[in-house]
Formats: structure tokens, sequence, C-alpha cells
């Protein structure tokens, strides 16, 4: 009889387990989703978090460019060198160009826009031909010079350039990332002429290799109205990153307003800083103790 018994509390016991077994099979999958599910909000919710705090950071450099503080404005680089600052556990970098620091494809001379391409990886064509191409394609009345006869056949816009995409249109072009071109050249600006100033260190470079360093094709000292705002804002703590970037125009009355003329676009890869990150000014020094203050305890 209590064989038995022992038979029966044997089989009542296997079969426990064997539910228990059922059961966390089909709930482990529901689990680690929900778990997934989880990461993937904490992890966008981090991430938007930072964008918002880069987008914030960006209007507060914009509003400083507008307002022509010149003692603020002395700590910022205006020819697109990063500045990187740690704020709490926040790895910040911010890039500002003046537009004036870079060649204006509307408004260049041939031999600017000359040393402009030779700053691009070269491809199908050269320097030179991209620059009569490109001069060719902005002006009705411009001379052909040396573009390929083949290109004037398929027809060229024959009027301003309204963004730096269009020169995707040039032979050699389209491998480049739009952040390439708008680190050489603008539509923004209003001279023919370069603030050697505030040119990105490639560009003034391939200037004054070519003998251009020198009116009419340079100035210094000029005073700008429109500037590409760059901030990239990553957590150490968890590694969200955010992005932020417009190019604006200020106003003439040193007021702090400006105008967004267009949108940066958003890197598909936001460049990580590792941990040996070093930054090259103190945060409070770079954005003042309150706006430091607030970064930090995002």
């Amino acid at each position: 009889m209590s064989q038995r018994f022992e038979n029966k509390d044997g089989f009542a016991l296997v079969a426990v387990l064997l539910f228990l077994l059922v059961v966390t099979a089909v709930i482990t999958p529901f689990i680690l989703a929900a778990r997934t599910d989880f990461l993937l909000a904490s992890n966008a919710h981090h991430k938007a978090r930072q964008g918002h705090s880069a987008a914030g950071l960006a209007n507060l450099i914009a509003r400083q460019l507008a307002s022509l503080d010149v003692e603020q404005n002395e700590k910022i680089a205006l020819n697109s060198q990063p500045m990187r600052s740690l704020c709490g556990d926040k790895m910040i970098e911010i890039r500002v160009q003046d537009q004036l620091g870079i060649i204006n494809l509307n408004l260049a001379p041939v031999e600017l826009l000359r040393a402009g391409f030779a700053v691009l990886p070269q491809d199908e064509i050269s320097a030179g031909e991209l620059a009569d191409l490109a001069l060719a394609y902005r002006s009705p009345d411009a001379p052909a010079g040396g573009v390929d006869e083949k290109l004037l056949q398929d027809g060229l816009k024959r009027a301003s350039f309204e963004v730096v995409e269009e020169l995707y249109e040039f032979p050699g072009i389209p491998k480049m990332a739009v952040s390439e071109l708008s680190a050489v050249f603008t539509t923004y600006g209003g001279r023919p002429a370069v603030n050697l100033d505030n040119a990105p260190k490639a560009v003034a470079d391939s200037i004054s290799s070519s003998g251009l360093a020198r009116d009419p094709y340079v100035v210094t000292g000029e005073e700008s109205r429109f500037y590409r705002v760059e901030v990239t804002i990553r957590s150490i703590s968890d590694q969200s990153a955010g992005f932020a970037g417009n190019l604006i125009e200020t106003e003439d009355n040193k007021s702090g307003r400006f105008i967004t003329k267009e949108k940066t676009v958003v890197p598909g890869v936001i460049s990580s800083v590792t941990d040996e990150f070093t930054a090259n000014m103190d945060c409070e020094e770079l954005l003042g103790d309150e706006v430091a203050n607030w970064i930090a305890a995002q």
C-alpha cells in the first residue's frame, strides 16, 4: 500500500516539474522580449535626452554669436576646430564654422573654387575641371572653359547654387558625405573672398599653397552673419549620444536673435570619444557656470 502512495507521489512530483518546465519555456521568451523592449526604450529615452541637451546648447552658442559679446565669443573657435570639455559625466564637442571662412560656391572666382576642390578627394575629374564646371553650372553667361562637352550636352543648371548638395550632380562627388562638402564650400556669406582668419586648416593650406593668400582672394577680420553650429553630447555612464546642428544667420542689431537657415544633417554615426577623452577647456570656462551646472545635471 505504501509503495503505491510512493509511486503516486513520485509521479505527482514529476508532473509538477514537467509543468514548471513547460511554464518556464512559455514565459521565458516573453520575459526576454519585455527586457529587450525595456532596454530599447531606456536607450531611446537617454538618446532623446542627450539630443535635447545638444539642441539647447547649440541654440545657446548661436545666441552668443548673435549677441557679438566680444569677451565671450573670443573663447569660440570659428574655423571648425573642435572645442571639447567634460561637464560631469557628459563629454561635449562643439564645432562652429564661420561661413566667410569657407568658399562661396556662387561668388568665389575660379581660382578659389579650384583650391576648394583640391581639398576634396579626387576621383574621375580634376580640381581644375570641377572648378570650371561649377563656374559654368552657376552662371548663364559663364564661358564653358575646360568643361567637358558631354557635360554641357547633358545640361547644366546655369543658375546659382542653392545648397552644397547640388555638387552631387558633378562626377566624382557622390561618394562624399555632406559634411565633407560643407566643410569646404557654402552658399552663405555674401563674399567672393575667404576670411582666412576663420578658414579650416585644410582650406587655408590649399589657398596658401595655390598662391591665393592675398587680395582679392582673402580678407581678414571681417564680421560674419552666417555660422554653422554643431554640438555632440555623450554620456560616459550609459554611452548615449545626441547631436544637434544648425546653420544660422544673426541679426544686425546684436540683440542675440538669429534665424535658422538650415539644419545640419545628423551624422550616420556619432563618433565616440574614449575614456581617455581630455577636455581642452574647462566646462565653466567654455559655457559659464550656470550652463555648465545644467549640463552636468542632465
